[in-house]
């Protein structure tokens, strides 16, 4: 604590951290609402404030020695939660340096005045960001929106998330994703609070064949002064439709939704599908680097 305080960090409450993230900004892994959220089902998280000169700076928080929702953390409290763990924006105040004292190998891009943290020679991570509409070739263009005729002419449909109950919703959204993957269960009781807490916060639609639905891609949104974060966190579809490629009918006709609400809501957007990696990502997204703190 010692050398913790001397780097300018000092111990704080989560109600002063929620503050300094609703000040500067925040993305899903520091997002106050969701940090909140796991300490209300028993996570047990640290949260430490940065001050430089007598003024508040900065904010992070901490989970066993780790800056939280990192998934690489290894004693992680939050890993059961679905929320992403790719790409850690701390709430800063624009142009502060620092040295942080705590683990990550997920920081953001936008924190490189971090002292000892690295984005090349110790880092070799990329995360996958979606390229906007307008990055596709017309010819890729034309061949979504020919599908998407397709599906409609065959039947298809698509329901905002809006319009289901939040319980209905994860019925649907687990049997999805077991028919995608029948060797996995999606329910958990901690899941299933998720989405009952923060169903305004998924953004989409549920694809429909004859009103039943086919397709749920689980797109997480969290709007702060930085701007609107959108992640990708799972898809789950009906294997036995052979007919339409509904991971990539979804995928297309939610980009154009996120797109529209980053437009309605004034703000510059950031639509992660995780991880850079599998060819299906080399198509749909740019690769940005994340970087790792060097501790002692």
């Amino acid at each position: 604590m010692i050398i913790i305080k001397y780097l300018g960090w000092e111990r704080c409450a989560f109600h002063d951290y929620r503050e300094i993230a609703l000040k500067y900004g925040f993305n899903a892994e520091t997002s106050p609402y969701f940090l909140e959220f796991a300490m209300e089902h028993g996570a047990a998280l640290e949260f430490f404030l940065l001050k430089k000169k007598g003024v508040i700076t900065g904010a992070c928080c901490v989970d066993n020695g780790w800056l939280c929702n990192d998934v690489k953390n290894p004693k992680s409290q939050t890993s059961e939660i679905p929320i992403p763990g790719y790409t850690i924006k701390l709430p800063f105040l624009n142009g502060t340096g620092c040295v942080i004292p705590f683990k990550s190998k997920h920081l953001s891009l936008d924190n490189i005045n971090v002292f000892n943290a690295s984005f090349s020679i110790l880092s070799k991570r990329d995360v996958a960001i979606s390229k906007s509409l307008s990055e596709f070739s017309k010819k890729t263009i034309s061949t979504r929106n020919r599908e998407m005729k397709k599906f409609l002419e065959d039947g298809g449909s698509f329901r905002s998330l809006s319009e289901f109950q939040a319980g209905e919703l994860y019925s649907i959204y687990c049997d999805l994703y077991s028919k995608r993957r029948p060797e996995k269960s999606a329910f958990s009781q901690v899941g299933k609070d998720f989405f009952h807490s923060f169903q305004k916060d998924f953004i989409g639609d549920v694809a429909l064949i004859n009103n039943e639905p086919v397709a749920f891609q689980l797109n997480l949104s969290s709007l702060s002064n930085y701007g609107l974060f959108v992640d990708f966190i799972n898809i789950g579809y009906d294997t036995s439709v052979k007919n339409h490629s509904l991971g990539t009918l979804m995928m297309w006709r939610n980009l154009q939704l996120i797109e529209s609400q980053a437009l309605a809501c004034h703000a510059p957007l950031t639509y992660s599908f995780g991880m850079m990696s599998g060819e299906y990502k080399k198509r749909w997204c740019n690769a940005y680097r994340v970087g790792r703190v060097i501790t002692i």
